[in-house]
């Protein structure tokens, strides 16, 4: 009879191995592109969806206009903040992100603004908090008279304002998380 050989034991010293792929190294730049197009799309559906400017009603508004302030407020003419308001007036030479709110806290003007937009004024019940994103960009009056921002604008290029009843201008304290 024969005797069963030892079958020999398999040299572990020689297992083939792959040569090293690419598989991980091809998805990273369609994974890359993936995910700038999903910021791009998430951007773009950020702009369409953001309320811009939100006009509301002002109490000197409300009242019906009779005899000359009727023509001049039909010629967009504006003389001065009625009473108990403080006018505001707001001209743009480059792109600046805008929001006016009046004592109340309501909005009176929310948007960004390009270079050349029509100016705009409006009037509210002080104090107004007034927030300019490229504050060098605005030129800002307050009851017919200009305002100078220096020493308001912060290093980032932005002003936070808070307009008086007489028209004086100081730097607005930050707002808390939760709203003022």
């Amino acid at each position: 009879m024969h005797a069963a050989l030892p079958r020999p034991r398999p040299d572990l010293t020689r297992i083939p191995r792959r040569a090293p792929g690419r598989g991980a190294a091809r998805l990273v730049m369609p994974g890359l592109l993936g995910l700038a197009g999903i910021a791009l799309l998430a951007l773009l559906w950020w702009l369409l969806t953001t309320p811009g400017e939100r006009a509301q009603p002002l109490a000197a508004a409300a009242l019906p206009a009779t005899g000359a302030a009727a023509t001049q407020a039909s010629a967009g003419a504006a003389d001065g903040a009625g009473p108990g308001t403080t006018q505001v007036a707001l001209n743009f030479s480059g792109l600046s992100w805008v929001e006016v709110s009046d004592a109340s806290g309501r909005r009176l003007l929310m948007g960004l603004y390009a270079a050349g937009s029509a100016p705009r004024t409006l009037d509210g019940a002080p104090p107004l908090r007034v927030t300019l994103g490229n504050a060098p960009a605005v030129a800002l009056r307050v009851n017919d008279q200009a305002v100078r921002l220096e020493g308001l604008v912060r290093h980032d290029g932005s002003a936070r304002l808070l307009i008086d009843a007489d028209g004086r201008t100081t730097a607005a304290p930050p707002r808390l998380a939760h709203g003022d």
